[in-house]
């Protein structure tokens, strides 16, 4: 990942250059403005991770809950994909068995 510094004139001239370096080469470019920072151009990928990363930081609950399965992962604490599939299947089942007791219960 590089970071190239512009002025604002020599970033408009090679937009198209600069956008594409963004994108394809995770290239960031900060555009200067009378020798001062003023922008920075990145690729749509790096803005969507950054969006995702600032979405994620105000959720704590949810950033524990990773911390909890990255701790879980190293320690072992994994399951293969059948068992995680039978586990959601158990799920499912305890959750659909009061619908079906209330739609009996209707029909008598």
């Amino acid at each position: 990942m590089t970071e190239q510094v512009k002025t604002i004139s020599e970033a408009r001239q090679s937009l198209p250059k600069l956008s594409q370096a963004a994108q394809t080469h995770m290239a960031r470019v900060l555009i200067t403005n009378q020798g001062k920072p003023q922008s920075v151009l990145i690729g749509y990928e790096d803005y969507r991770s950054m969006v995702a990363s600032n979405e994620l930081a105000r959720r704590p609950e949810e950033l524990r809950k990773i911390a909890k399965g990255l701790q879980q992962i190293r320690e072992g604490k994994v399951l293969t994909f059948e068992q995680l599939q039978e586990a959601v299947k158990v799920k499912r089942a305890k959750v659909r068995r009061p619908r079906q007791l209330v739609r009996a219960e209707q029909t008598i």
